[in-house]
């Protein structure tokens, strides 16, 4: 249910629209719309509050089918058409909202205590305000990360809709469009599941074993709840438990353990983080000569961050992430460090005459 929410709002980098209090969980068209509407951030009770008023009524022109009793829970209104607002007005599903948003987190102060520690964030957090972690669900974020080795997101969203459409249960439908739940390890076992997997494009053999092998890993082998226990181990813990996991390496864990784990001051580092480390901060011994990734250098860019932003670390680290997107290239952030001065031209000897 909570995936359903998460995708009909479109909250997973934009989701600063929560701030907005009359447009709350929208999607708008446009980025800069977005920004020009998301100067103004409140704490998360009234958040809260204007979320559940924008989402009292059931507007008449969307058409939703739920197809059990928790789908009967939840109104949605489309208003303009392509914009979703959704909530489950029991205070139990008021919860699940908070919690999956994390609106118990201050963000606005989160932002300032960046700001003011680090002034290459400064430069960007008016252009990128409001961008929170969400609590996701950890068996669908740790195999939708599986998912995104070697791929972009387009075909990242298809896979895990492919295994939401053919191993999930049905939610209802909104706008003809059926709606799935993310499917139960238990749900991938079986001998059957490898070959399946492999007809609906999820590639060579070796990633259709590792979902399969995952998901009698996780349903089998471990107790029941065990992904979610994760979120009260250390962290170093979390890790080791998680690279078990055929196909997962450290930046997957990594990213895990953020988005699932509870684990808010971590910073999942590849390439792309590497690339802000050296252009926008002084970090000895990451330098423009720097080519590869060991897991030192991977330790020491991570405790730098956490150094800089405290606890909260990894949600910081979101931010300069979705500011160096090039899909997000209107709000390109400016890079703290002076760009070294322009060389004079040498006058030539003829017009030096």
């Amino acid at each position: 249910m909570m995936r359903f929410l998460a995708n009909t709002v479109r909250v997973s980098v934009w989701s600063e629209t929560l701030t907005d209090p009359d447009n709350v969980i929208s999607a708008p068209p446009k980025a800069k719309e977005s920004h020009n509407r998301c100067r103004k951030r409140q704490d998360s009770s009234d958040l809260l509050t204007n979320f559940k008023r924008k989402t009292t009524k059931l507007s008449s022109d969307l058409d939703f089918e739920p197809d059990n009793d928790n789908a009967k829970k939840l109104k949605i209104e489309s208003e303009p058409p392509g914009h979703y607002y959704c909530a489950e007005d029991d205070k139990i599903y008021e919860q699940k909202l908070v919690d999956y948003f994390q609106l118990g987190i201050d963000l606005s102060a989160l932002y300032k205590q960046w700001s003011s520690a680090d002034k290459h964030f400064q430069l960007i957090s008016d252009r990128f305000p409001g961008i929170r972690i969400m609590r996701q669900d950890p068996t669908e974020n740790l195999f939708a990360f599986i998912c995104s080795s070697n791929n972009h997101v387009s075909r990242i969203s298809g896979m895990v809709n492919k295994l939401s459409q053919n191993y999930g249960t049905k939610l209802g439908t909104v706008d003809g469009t059926d709606l799935y739940s993310f499917p139960t390890a238990d749900k991938l076992t079986g001998s059957k599941v490898e070959s399946h997997l492999r007809e609906l494009g999820f590639g060579y053999s070796y990633k259709s074993q590792v979902y399969s092998r995952n998901s009698e890993s996780t349903s089998h082998e471990r107790p029941e709840g065990f992904l979610n226990s994760l979120r009260d181990r250390p962290y170093e813990e979390c890790i080791t438990e998680l690279t078990k996991f055929l196909g997962v390496g450290r930046k997957v864990a990594d990213c895990v353990a953020l988005m699932s784990l509870d684990k808010s001051q971590v910073v999942p580092v590849d390439t792309h983080v590497l690339q802000i480390a050296i252009r926008d901060y002084s970090i000895p011994g990451v330098t423009k000569n720097t080519r590869s990734l060991t897991p030192a250098l991977h330790d020491k860019i991570g405790k730098y961050f956490i150094d800089l932003y405290g606890d909260h670390a990894g949600w910081a680290h979101t931010v300069l992430f979705a500011a160096d997107l090039k899909r997000f290239s209107d709000h390109k952030p400016v890079s703290k460090k002076t760009p070294p001065a322009p060389k004079k031209r040498q006058k030539s000897a003829k017009s030096a005459k």
